[in-house]
């Protein structure tokens, strides 16, 4: 893995999701650690794909990123209830693929998304 290629996708999330890049690492989740879900999962995974020219031909989002809840009062007393109080993994909860920084370094030095 080049090092010079995990900068770059270090600073390519921490851009986009307002977050310091000393604080991610490979292990870290775009859903679970940053909390990007919805669309705005979406439109991070498509703006990585053009900026580092990987085919998302494979990507479905939908096994990656929830909808988003909308302030649904359900939804969030039930993530509430889940995560906070429970302590379960929020991918565990959602029922969602995680995607993490080492997912998005494979993809950029394979240039096509495998997962």
């Amino acid at each position: 893995m080049s090092t010079n290629l995990e900068a770059r996708v270090k600073a390519f999330v921490a851009s986009a999701t307002m977050t310091d890049p000393e604080r991610l690492t490979p292990e870290t989740t775009l859903f679970g650690d940053l909390g990007t879900d919805g669309a705005d999962g979406w439109e991070l995974i498509e703006a990585f794909g053009k900026e580092f020219e990987v085919d998302l031909s494979r990507f479905d989002a939908s096994k990656h990123f929830g909808p988003e809840a909308s302030g649904n009062p359900l939804a969030m007393l039930h993530w509430f209830i889940e995560e906070f109080l429970l302590r379960r993994d929020p991918h565990e909860v959602w029922g969602l693929s995680p995607i993490t920084i080492g997912d998005l370094i494979e993809a950029a030095e394979r240039k096509e998304w495998l997962k």
